[in-house]
């Protein structure tokens, strides 16, 4: 899914617009004969640019966007594992951490699935608690991609998660993308049977979040341990860190205690069986 370019779209359509109205202006000054004409060419060619123009005008908050009808097959020379756009209502390949908190909700015309409020859950240790996982696909490196909107209030932990590495409800990776970056925010972060611990070893002073959609992509390679997130622009990322902890693990999208809405989700990856586990619930050689 990709976001229009609403700032040029807009200023198009604004000017053409003006244009017309001038064009009608002068027309007054034509003749009769003339003018029913001039008043037709307006009302038929430029309605529809007004209608885009004046909601904006006007205030009105409503998201535009275009959507790729088909993921690439193949990412970083891993292949496509799982896609969706969320248009059928069937979301059974989701598991989630407060099934209360999330729905399929219409926006922009299109139906997403929406992290619709604070998620219940509470966690064994410090970490998210609004979080949907991809059922039963666990993968060792990866790509993924995702469409969202966070549609919370405006404040220094304003955020968007994406999870990954997740073996348990107390073992996972996640790149929280938030407002101010803090000890606890805008980070990638691990945590591992204790409360979450920053360690991105790069990572930008905030991710500003508006009422448009962007697209998240979490790169993992596990031979090296690198972690790479990307906001938007994919030849810059806006953190990095390496870490070893989980080589594998399921993938999922929410916010730690905020509100957004999921237009699409692309998952390129080496798809592998589920770890073993000791007595202890640890993966063995840990």
């Amino acid at each position: 899914m990709t976001p229009v370019p609403f700032g040029r779209l807009f200023k198009a359509s604004f000017q053409r617009v003006i244009e017309a109205l001038l064009s009608l202006q002068t027309s007054r000054g034509a003749t009769a004969k003339h003018a029913p004409r001039q008043e037709a060419v307006f009302t038929f060619r430029h309605f529809a640019e007004m209608a885009l123009v004046l909601p904006l005008l006007l205030g009105y908050p409503f998201t535009t966007y275009a959507e790729n009808t088909r993921a690439e097959s193949e990412r970083n020379g891993l292949p496509l594992i799982f896609s969706t756009d969320f248009s059928t209502s069937d979301i059974s390949a989701w598991e989630f951490t407060d099934p209360k908190a999330w729905e399929l909700v219409e926006d922009g015309g299109k139906r997403v699935l929406g992290l619709v409020r604070e998620s219940e859950y509470r966690p064994p240790v410090r970490s998210p608690f609004g979080i949907a996982w991809l059922k039963d696909i666990y993968v060792s490196d990866f790509v993924l991609e995702v469409d969202v909107r966070q549609t919370g209030r405006e404040y220094g932990h304003r955020d968007v998660c994406v999870m990954f590495g997740n073996v348990s409800p107390s073992e996972m990776y996640y790149a929280h993308l938030a407002t101010q970056a803090d000890d606890h925010a805008n980070s990638i972060f691990l945590v591992n049977r204790a409360p979450r611990v920053g360690i991105a070893k790069e990572r930008t002073s905030g991710t500003r979040w508006d009422d448009a959609y962007h697209t998240v992509r979490v790169v993992r390679d596990t031979a090296s341990g690198t972690i790479t997130v990307y906001r938007d622009d994919m030849t810059k990322p806006i953190m990095v860190a390496e870490d070893k902890t989980f080589l594998v693990g399921r993938v999922g999208i929410g916010s730690f205690d905020d509100t957004a809405n999921f237009a699409a989700v692309r998952l390129w990856g080496k798809r592998v069986p589920p770890p073993v586990k000791d007595a202890d619930g640890r993966e063995k050689g840990q």
